[in-house]
């Protein structure tokens, strides 16, 4: 099976997708301000999970394709949808492509990224440079390589213009955009993008953890949505000076910093989610290789009507063990990094974790048992037998 990396993605409103969810009474649809206008008002939620290199059809006819291998999502898209599997992929398919793609619902050449997860740009001198494909959606391409020398927005429309960005139908129509783990519409880059949205000058642009901080989470907020004008956060300006029709005064949250602050994530049943401990293999798989060694050795005399038994005996007993047990390590995620522990998983900084290998105990338990023995049933009938001679003698 191809490479499968399940990255929640794009989520409106709430993050609210299989393992995260949060949303609550504070986001701006509990204040009646996001209006979808669907038929008889029932969308109160746009849900987007990007799913990266994992497909519904077969490369081979006689392999199960990446979907059919899971047959729990499949069968969950099919029962609660409708499954349209008539997208076309960009020429050059690759993540960060396919992710921009999906998210601005246009082809390469009216978003900028042909080619992913890097591209290739003449410098003056006829060299080329290799520029990431992720990046903060107003960056430069200059600013990703500043040898290139090209001024022009790495996210480029057909007319020479910053692309429009995905998540401002959604806050004009008064809806939060929470993104997380998704191209180009959260920080991507440190610490340029946080010195260009917080500040040269800013404590964010000072901070020792910058990347665990403020990269890959963030909120777009809606005008008047409380969730941006929460005082325990705070926004920023979401600037986007290209945007058509102009984009003033909206507010952005970056950062499981901040957003962590004002959002609660919350399981699909609703339960708040306030930890995220650990991962490990919980079996267990001994094998143990119990041994006995036993030897005896015993001694008999008989004089007329006398019959001695004695002997020695020397018994080892001795158990051992050894095993291969959490054969995929065990990682402790709990948020000292990012200060969530969810977020510190999702970025893969575990507070430690241990590799794993062979647990072997040897002799575990063994007992060396030397003991003398006699037959005292033999010795009482020898005795018994002396006591019928002497009576008959009587």
């Amino acid at each position: 099976m191809k490479r499968f990396r399940l990255m929640l993605r794009f989520a409106l409103v709430c993050f609210e997708a299989a393992l995260i969810s949060a949303c609550g009474s504070v986001l701006a649809a509990a204040q009646n301000l996001c209006q979808f206008n669907s038929a008889q008002g029932k969308i109160q939620h746009v849900i987007y999970i990007q799913f990266d290199n994992v497909h519904l059809r077969r490369d081979n006819p006689n392999v199960p394709s990446d979907l059919e291998q899971m047959p729990h999502l499949l069968n969950f898209i099919r029962h609660n949808g409708t499954m349209d599997a008539n997208h076309h992929t960009p020429l050059i398919s690759h993540t960060a492509n396919d992710i921009l793609t999906s998210l601005t619902g246009v082809y390469s050449d009216r978003h900028g990224i042909a080619v992913a997860n890097s591209y290739p740009v003449f410098r003056p001198d006829g060299t080329t440079a290799l520029p990431s494909s992720f990046f903060y959606w107003t960056d430069l391409v200059s600013d990703e390589n500043s040898s290139t020398q090209d001024n022009t927005f790495g996210m480029l429309a057909a007319d020479g213009h910053n692309a429009p960005a995905p998540w401002v139908p959604f806050t004009r129509a008064g809806c939060d955009v929470g993104a997380y783990s998704t191209a180009n519409i959260v920080i991507e880059r440190t610490p340029f993008d946080v010195v260009k949205i917080f500040g040269a000058g800013s404590t964010e642009a000072n901070d020792a953890n910058q990347f665990s901080d403020f990269a890959g989470i963030a909120v777009h907020c809606a005008q008047g949505s409380s969730v941006c004008a929460n005082s325990n956060t705070k926004a920023v300006a979401d600037l986007l000076p290209q945007e058509p029709g102009g984009y003033n005064g909206y507010e952005a949250l970056f950062g499981a910093l901040y957003v962590n602050k004002v959002l609660q994530l919350r399981d699909i049943e609703g339960n708040p989610i306030t930890g995220f401990n650990g991962l490990s293999n919980g079996a267990s798989n001994w094998y143990q290789n119990d041994s006995t060694v036993q030897l005896s050795e015993q001694l008999s005399w008989s004089r007329g009507s006398h019959n001695i038994m004695a002997g020695l005996e020397f018994r080892r007993l001795a158990t051992g063990r050894g095993a291969a047990n959490s054969a995929r390590g065990t990682f402790t995620f709990n948020g000292v990094l990012s200060g969530y522990a969810p977020a510190d998983f999702i970025l893969g900084l575990p507070q430690s974790f241990a590799t794993a290998g062979p647990q072997v105990r040897g002799r575990t338990a063994q007992r060396p048992v030397h003991r003398a023995r006699h037959r005292p049933a033999l010795v009482r009938l020898v005795r018994i037998q002396r006591r019928q001679r002497a009576q008959g003698r009587r």
